[in-house]
């Protein structure tokens, strides 16, 4: 009995519940890039998560995603997490996942969340085949600092950056043609992308860099 009254009394000076993580939300979105000139596909996965520990977000220490079928494993740290903080509820993002071809993809991925304890809390998602119709892919001229749209989705995000790759803007658009002063005044070498908002048959789209000199 000591020994259980001492083990609680240092818990409480930490501030521990010894409760587990909880992984409330897993979604996951394969994303389909296109190199413009040379129309070469990439495959990434960006991830949303809801996450909770009742002894505070500091207390959770890594996440893991796995795919046991086709042997894909990331883990990543809090520390390199995007947190969002919305309603009192915390939103991670875990980057940019490279995934090796098309085929890696269709399967079902395990979120693994953890806490310093070491406890964990587990999600399952699985994920379709990709499309292989390349007109998905949405694709932008540039010309007389005119943005031109050529797309069969609604909604885009347009993505400026310079040319060493800092994020300068980031603009939503349902129109097909559009200034590009109304996303950035920035000059010099810019990189331009273009990327759907909406998935279709669970998948994104992106493509670029689309590389321009603006002087205007």
């Amino acid at each position: 009995m000591r020994m259980i009254l001492a083990i609680c009394g240092a818990m409480l000076l930490l501030g521990c519940t010894g409760a587990p993580p909880q992984l409330d939300f897993l979604e996951l979105y394969p994303l389909r890039t296109m190199e413009p000139d040379s129309a070469v596909f990439g495959w990434e996965l960006h991830s949303l998560a809801k996450v909770y520990d009742e002894d505070g977000y500091s207390n959770l220490e890594s996440f893991y995603l796995i795919n046991d079928e086709r042997y894909l494993y990331w883990v990543s740290e809090r520390d390199s997490w995007q947190l969002v903080e919305l309603n009192n509820e915390n939103w991670i993002g875990l980057g940019r996942l490279v995934i090796p071809a098309a085929g890696d993809i269709p399967g079902t991925y395990r979120g693994v969340l953890t806490d310093a304890s070491g406890a964990q809390a587990e999600r399952s998602v699985t994920l379709p085949s990709p499309p292989d119709d390349t007109a998905l892919q949405p694709r932008m001229q540039i010309a007389d600092g005119v943005i031109e749209l050529e797309s069969e989705h609604a909604t885009h995000r347009i993505t400026v950056y310079t040319a060493g790759g800092r994020y300068i803007a980031a603009h939503d658009t349902e129109e097909r043609s559009l200034p590009l002063g109304r996303i950035t005044s920035q000059r010099g070498e810019l990189q331009l992308f273009v990327q759907t908002i909406e998935p279709v048959r669970g998948y994104l789209f992106r493509t670029g860099p689309y590389r321009i000199q603006r002087q205007e």
